[in-house]
């Protein structure tokens, strides 16, 4: 009865060594959404603009609808 029981001998080394694999799959993350900011206010910024614009389109599509009701 003096049998060996299956064990898994776990090192920091071997530890360290999974944390760097996980650390350059995980690296290029960062670089990918780095610009997000950038994008979100480009995003906005042409929002902005297309609403001024068919605001300005409206209002004159109004303006001269109306127009002749005051004159």
């Amino acid at each position: 009865m003096n049998e060996e029981q299956p064990t898994v001998k776990v090192t920091l080394a071997s530890i360290y060594e999974k944390l760097l694999e996980v650390d350059k799959k995980v690296d290029p993350v960062p670089e990918l959404v780095k610009d997000h900011e950038g994008r979100i206010r480009k995003l906005e910024i042409q929002v902005a603009i297309q609403w001024v614009g068919y605001g300005l389109l409206i209002t004159l599509a109004l303006t001269q609808m109306l127009a002749p009701l005051f004159d």
